[in-house]
């Protein structure tokens, strides 16, 4: 009688821990899943998937994945005398490396190749190429500045009108070595008189991620940085 108590007891234990482990199985498998968006660029492809251009982040060439965070991203095919390296996103003036799906939806991601890489900078470069998508300030025919520096302030406020060049995108190369810009939209140009009508903070910018789109009247919270694609 004993030894069958004992055999129950074993069996109930083995029971127990089998559907603790299912549990924890499903629990892992069944977590939610995120969407992403992978931005191919020029000559880049992703087997089995064929990419879009996608007005809403102004990019093109644009695969649009769904899996579960901590899912492995997939490489996209070897781009003609380059190698991949792993996917990049823009935080300030550093280019972050992932490999998985973030916990969250709605990552943006680079393909970072080891030549003609997005985030490749040549010691001899002499300026950087800035842009602005100001279409969202682009109500009442406005004008706009870029005040560029690095560390210290430079020059005057509000810098440099940007050179138009259609559609509500602007232009303006900047000298290398400076690192941070604040945007600023005028009723007019100040030599003629222009008030400031809005302005962002601060913003830090790279080399390669250099393409500010506007998407709020928030002062602190009014865009946010891509790559500019031709």
């Amino acid at each position: 009688m004993k030894k069958t108590w004992i055999k129950l007891n074993l069996l109930m234990m083995l029971i127990v821990s089998f559907s603790m482990s299912t549990f924890s199985l499903a629990f892992a498998s069944n977590q939610n899943p995120v969407t992403i968006k992978l931005v191919l660029g020029e000559g880049v492809t992703l087997n089995g998937y064929t990419g879009q251009d996608d007005e809403t982040i102004f990019q093109r060439n644009v695969v649009t994945l769904e899996g579960v965070p901590g899912l492995l991203l997939p490489t996209p095919a070897v781009k003609s005398g380059a190698t991949f390296l792993s996917w990049v996103y823009a935080e300030g003036a550093t280019l972050v490396q992932v490999t998985a799906f973030p916990l969250s939806s709605g990552a943006v991601y680079f393909p970072y190749f080891s030549e003609g890489t997005l985030a490749s900078v040549q010691p001899n470069q002499q300026q950087v190429t800035l842009y602005l998508d100001a279409t969202f300030w682009a109500e009442a025919n406005p004008v706009f500045y870029a005040y560029t520096f690095a560390t210290e302030t430079a020059g005057a406020w509000p810098g440099t009108q940007l050179t138009s060049l259609g559609d509500n995108l602007y232009t303006l190369s900047v000298p290398s070595g400076l690192t941070k810009v604040i945007f600023s939209r005028y009723s007019a140009p100040v030599s003629e008189g222009g008030e400031k009508w809005n302005q962002t903070a601060d913003l830090t910018f790279h080399p390669t991620v250099n393409f500010f789109v506007i998407n709020s009247w928030d002062q602190n919270q009014s865009g946010y940085w891509s790559v500019f694609q031709s």
